[in-house]
């Protein structure tokens, strides 16, 4: 009988050590979850920063299209005027080319006769 009781007495020395190392796996398991959930909790902030930093983007860009688009315009603004500035320089040249020749013709007229 001693020896069922030695043998006993191994097995339940043997289960109790089994169950430790199941409660230390079941300890381990739960730190794990913990990590878990924390790295959760990070990249919640990580993607809610980058969606932030996202809008603040699209929005910069959203104003340097409106920007771009009005120097555009003012750009097409400036051409136009400078095309009727120098159709006007133009016209200046031409007409004082005009009456340069026309006077000195007319000072030809009156020293030749």
């Amino acid at each position: 009988m001693s020896k069922e009781l030695e043998l006993l007495s191994q097995k339940i020395t043997d289960f109790g050590s089994k169950l430790d190392d199941f409660s230390q796996i079941l300890v381990a398991i739960s730190r794990l979850e913990d990590r878990q959930m924390q790295y959760a909790e990070t990249l919640k902030r990580l993607f809610g920063s980058i969606e932030k930093f996202e809008a603040k983007v699209d929005n910069s860009e959203r104003r340097l299209l409106e920007l771009i688009e009005r120097l555009d315009k003012r750009l097409d603004a400036v051409e136009d005027q400078q095309i009727k500035n120098n159709q006007r320089l133009a016209f200046a040249e031409r007409f004082f080319w005009i009456v340069v020749t026309a006077s000195t013709g007319l000072v030809m007229y009156y020293l030749r006769g």
